[in-house]
């Protein structure tokens, strides 16, 4: 039988709901991250390199309406709760925990991933495919934590 063509086992779509979940908190937390613009020993060298995306204007185009979003507090506290996430790898899983954290990174304005998966896989010396595996393997750990009893 065909990988296709097999029937989902009882629990896929629960697995599938919770791995959801930790993707989109994991990546509503990148993005607070990325907003608080914050310079910094801790966030200086990821954060200060953004600058010039936000106040950058294209030959001649009109300067940006979209300002950056300020987080709440409460945004923060659940970009903090979410990160505590990422100590759940242990030490012979860094590079999960590497892939995982360099693909929650997300502009705060845009939306948009600030690494692909073909950057990550540059990076990681590998190919874009093994490293979507290798992403879909840390939530699926991370999930099987957060949710276990």
């Amino acid at each position: 039988m065909s990988a296709a063509l097999k029937r989902p086992r009882p629990g896929d779509a629960d697995m599938v709901a919770r791995a959801a979940y930790v993707m989109h908190h994991l990546e509503r937390a990148g993005a607070t991250l990325l907003a608080l613009r914050q310079r910094g020993p801790a966030l200086g060298m990821r954060v200060g390199a953004l600058a010039p995306v936000a106040e950058w204007h294209g030959y001649g185009a009109a300067p940006a309406s979209t300002a950056w979003p300020v987080p709440s507090a409460a945004e923060i506290t659940a970009m903090d709760h979410a990160l505590n996430w990422l100590t759940l790898f242990t030490p012979d899983q860094a590079g999960l925990k590497r892939v995982v954290g360099l693909r929650l990174l997300i502009h705060p304005v845009t939306g948009r991933h600030l690494h692909s998966w073909r950057a990550i896989g540059r990076r990681m010396g590998a190919d874009y495919r093994a490293v979507q595996v290798w992403h879909a393997r840390g939530i699926a750990h991370l999930a099987k934590f957060i949710f276990s009893p």
